[in-house]
């Protein structure tokens, strides 16, 4: 398995944009779109990956437990991931103001597996 830290803010915008419109995510020379509703709880990529990996992946991103079951970035951002083709990106995200959001990529797992 292959965990690259990638930290980029990928919107900076409405709720609108990031809930209905949707954020671009550009891994090499693809792009694709994802919503909110698209993310998936990061509490559950474990289930993805392996314990292992998974605690790979909270020290590479630098995730702290804000609750249990409930992972945040090292900024405090609320931490989610998405599946595309085969790979996991980790994203943050955040309501920074009413409806004002902010999402960030914080990292790449490419050829994974249990």
């Amino acid at each position: 398995m292959k965990i690259i830290k990638a930290y980029k803010e990928l919107y900076n915008g409405s709720e609108f944009g990031f809930t209905t419109k949707g954020v671009e995510l550009l891994i090499d020379e693809d792009t694709f779109y994802f919503r909110y509703s698209d993310l998936l709880r990061f509490s559950t990529l474990i289930n993805a990956i392996g314990s292992k990996n998974f605690e790979r992946v909270i020290n590479l991103i630098q995730a702290k437990i804000k609750l249990p079951g409930i992972y945040s970035s090292y900024n405090g951002y609320s931490l989610s991931y998405l599946k595309i083709n085969k790979m996991i990106c980790v994203i943050s995200h955040e309501e920074i103001q009413p409806d004002a959001y902010k999402v960030f990529l914080e990292g790449i797992i490419s050829d994974y597996s249990i």
